[in-house]
């Protein structure tokens, strides 16, 4: 008698226990939920491997399935959203990572090191894809160092101790191909890789804390190009971008085979110009090799062993220059004369003297005389020479050897003395930054010029309080709003051109709304200034502040709040549109994400079948599908923080 009690109270709290184990899991499982906002720094990957950082990333990332690996095994299924640490004991210092393919299925006994560090040493996924990240090794972004995987989303290290960050990775696969044009000739473009829209909802996980990583060649001068070792991702296309412009795109392969061939039409409004040939010398008249020759957006050339080069323009180009750059020698302009409809004129063959590389130095010093250190001198007005597929191309960064693009400074020793290399003839506006006390300043200059004198001056600084409030006038907390700093204004045109110009900032100093949706700051100024604001679950503003608001000494910027979407629609048809409107009919703003990391802000999103990932106005209170002129609406009640999911 006694026995059978033992047992029976013994089998009670057994099933106590196993009752009260799953009402933990419940409650874990109701309380965790995924942050939808994904700002994250994307990744360029380049023929060569090297990887750069690009501009910020909208959480839709698509990212392309591969197919299963022997860890995954034969008909493995995609695991739940919820990711599967519970097997993993968490040291107090250390990162939950999962593991996935492009399917959302988990992939254990995969390499994983930190981007650009793997000498800091490497970590094995586990069961279920899952391991700990320990913080002894570093943080940063981890990616696959595994010669069977190539990573298609790193995943960050520094989280909350709550949360999950997830590494997304395919196959290998190493595509080769050319460009050309209908004449066969080669064509100096940029081949990248975008994954597909419905990447998202494949993975079914949080991508918060994930940055994807894009790979992007350019074709060398015989139009060839290569993507070693890029991520076979099912669904993910090889698009074409001429002079930045996608022009065309193909499947992307799946396995290594025959070469993938783009071949660009014979544009509608193609004007053929004359062949213009033309020969590139030094100083002494010595013909110089492997000089670029660029001829505004249409058309660039290298020189050959005689300094010998031919420009085959298509279309009509419109700058009266062309440019001549080298590594290690001063930038030639040439320029040309137009006709009365603008074209240039090319008649005989014509020579372009390559000068020796050129300086431009000088001193920054503050309003007192005394010369300060540390600061950023650069050039306000480079000269431009075209574009090629990774953006602006200035004369003065290719001369120097650099070969990166966009803003490019240098910084004054402890004398306050700068040079600046590479420099044209041409009258350059430089400026300076002290960047502890964003004292600025500008002088005028021309090569060879060794006095450039740049005086430092805070007049015209004010302290500027930034109130950021959403459209019901409500303020928003944890918004990043950077003071935006204007580094260059140039001609687009070329030189020689009425100009159109085109100004690039940098974030100069970045403060966070506190809960009353307030950011201060001590010192803003300049003759321009811009603010920059995004922030979970609203949509990025830029703002230029006004002589008024400085007067002031507050501004106040009304954002969208925003609800990340992923929009399903069930059977699409050709020519359907969506739009979202509030209780009033009115109109909601809408962010488009497209697979690629391209965002197109419209009001109105084509359907292009599968999933689509948007950013929609909180206010919306129905989706409505216009189909053959008829209306159907979807009520909706969309909240911010998570992922709210619609199908039509």
């Amino acid at each position: 008698m006694i026995a059978r009690d033992t047992g029976r109270s013994l089998r009670l709290w057994v099933g106590v226990a196993a009752l009260a184990g799953f009402c933990l899991v419940g409650l874990a499982l109701l309380t965790w939920e995924p942050r939808d906002e994904v700002v994250a720094e994307r990744s360029v990957v380049s023929s060569e491997g090297a990887v750069s950082e690009v501009a910020p990333l909208s959480a839709a990332q698509p990212d392309l399935a591969s197919p299963a690996r022997e860890a995954l095994g034969d008909g493995a299924e995609p695991e739940s959203a919820t990711p599967t640490t519970a097997s993993v004991t968490r040291p107090v210092a250390a990162t939950n990572i999962v593991v996935r393919d492009a399917e959302g299925r988990h992939v254990s006994d995969v390499a994983v090191g930190l981007r650009g560090r793997l000498e800091a040493g490497v970590a094995t996924s586990g069961a279920n894809g899952a391991f700990l990240w320990s913080a002894a090794k570093g943080h940063g972004h981890l990616v696959a160092a595994d010669g069977r995987w190539a990573t298609v989303l790193s995943a960050a290290t520094r989280v909350a101790h709550d949360e999950v960050s997830t590494l997304v990775v395919a196959p290998p696969v190493d595509i080769v191909g050319r460009v050309e044009d209908w004449l066969g000739r080669p064509v100096q473009a940029a081949v990248q890789i975008r994954l597909p829209e419905d990447l998202r909802g494949r993975l079914g996980a949080s991508l918060e804390h994930s940055r994807e990583l894009r790979y992007v060649a350019e074709t060398e001068a015989d139009g060839r190009f290569a993507l070693p070792a890029s991520p076979a991702v099912r669904g993910a296309i090889l698009e074409l971008r001429v002079n930045d412009r996608l022009r065309a795109s193909l499947p992307m392969p799946m396995s290594a085979g025959a070469e993938t061939v783009f071949t660009l039409p014979r544009p509608d409004n193609a004007l053929e110009l004359p062949l213009l040939l033309g020969r590139v010398l030094d100083d002494a008249g010595q013909p110089i090799e492997g000089v670029r020759v660029h001829w505004d957006r249409c058309v660039t050339a290298t020189t050959d062993s005689q300094g010998h080069f031919a420009l085959h323009p298509t279309t009509a180009c419109r700058t009266s220059a062309l440019v001549a750059v080298k590594s290690g020698w001063g930038p030639a302009v040439h320029a040309f004369d137009l006709d009365e409809s603008g074209v240039p004129v090319v008649s005989a063959p014509i020579v372009v003297v390559l000068p020796s590389l050129q300086t431009l130095d000088g001193v920054v010093v503050d309003e007192h005389g005394r010369p300060v250190g540390q600061c950023w001198v650069w050039l306000k007005n480079p000269v431009y020479a075209g574009l090629d597929g990774r953006g602006p191309l200035f004369a003065e960064t290719v001369a120097e050897g650099k070969t990166h693009r966009g803003w490019d400074q240098t910084v004054t020793g402890i004398d306050g003395r700068f040079s600046l290399v590479g420099v044209a003839g041409h009258v350059y506006q430089v400026a300076a930054l002290d960047r502890e006390t964003f004292a600025q300043g500008e002088a005028r200059g021309t090569a060879g010029d060794r006095s450039i004198r740049v005086v430092l001056s805070r007049e015209g600084m004010h302290p500027l309080d930034v109130t950021v409030v959403d459209q019901s006038g409500a303020p928003v907390a944890g918004a990043r709003v950077s003071v935006m700093l204007e580094t260059s204004r140039i001609n687009t045109n070329g030189p020689g051109e009425l100009p159109r110009e085109h100004s690039a900032w940098y974030p100069l100093v970045t403060s966070t709304t506190d809960a009353a949706g307030l950011a201060a700051f001590e010192s803003v100024g300049g003759d321009r200034a811009k603010l920059s604001i995004e922030g979970p679950d609203i949509d990025p503003l830029d703002v230029d502040v006004t002589a008024q608001h400085f007067s002031e000494g507050r501004i106040t910027v009304e954002v969208i709040r925003t609800a990340e979407v992923v929009l399903t629609f069930a059977l699409p048809e050709p020519g359907d549109r969506v739009a979202f409107i509030d209780a009033d009919g009115r109109e909601c703003s809408v962010t488009l994400t497209h697979g690629g990391g391209g965002v197109s802000r419209t009001n109105r999103a084509p359907l292009t079948g599968g999933d689509l990932l948007l950013r929609v106005n909180v206010d919306a209170r129905f989706a409505v599908l216009v189909r053959n002129g008829q209306k159907i609406r979807t009520p909706v009640q969309l909240a911010p923080g998570t992922l709210n999911r619609i199908t039509l």
